[in-house]
């Protein structure tokens, strides 16, 4: 009774073992995926992040050209007010 149950334990042992052993390369392979794919998502994200403010940039540079364009067409207005006094 004592032999029989300290080697079925101890087989009980070595296959628990062996079970994580080759699950391992499993495990590790997972891990290294998934951080592979949160890679790929943060770059996905990063381009999308720059695209916007390219975008921002543009619009602001559009709205900076058009209120020069209005400052310039009210000071003519208004130099042709003065000139009409």
């Amino acid at each position: 009774m004592g032999q029989s149950q300290s080697r079925q334990m101890a087989e009980d042992t070595k296959t628990v073992g062996a079970v994580f052993v080759a699950s391992l390369p499993t495990a590790v392979a997972a891990g290294v995926f998934a951080i592979g794919a949160l890679l790929v998502n943060v770059q996905i994200q990063s381009a999308r992040i720059e695209a916007t403010i390219h975008q921002m940039a543009a619009s602001l540079e559009e709205l900076k050209i058009d209120s020069r364009t209005k400052l310039a067409d009210l000071d003519k207005r208004v130099r042709v007010l003065e000139i009409g006094r």
